[in-house]
């Protein structure tokens, strides 16, 4: 891996990260796994973009939160 990919993958895993924590703060509510990694995240992220390319016209934030929740949704 080049030290660009590194960084396109160390980027996208902070933003993921960020995501998710901003939505944590504004009262939302995320049922992943603690032991979940930022890079197991943004794989998630990843293999959502890739299944659903219907939503790509979404906002960013938006696909986190929803590839989050669809990786691991709430039990009720």
């Amino acid at each position: 891996m080049s030290d660009f990919d590194r960084w396109k993958a160390t980027r996208c895993m902070a933003y993921v990260e960020g995501v998710l924590d901003g939505w944590i703060l504004a009262g939302g509510h995320l049922c992943k796994p603690e032991e979940v990694s930022n890079g197991e995240q943004a794989a998630v992220v990843a293999k959502y973009l890739d299944d659903h390319p219907e939503e790509l016209h979404l906002h960013e934030g938006i696909l986190v939160i929803n590839a989050v929740t669809h990786a691991w949704p709430c039990k009720k």
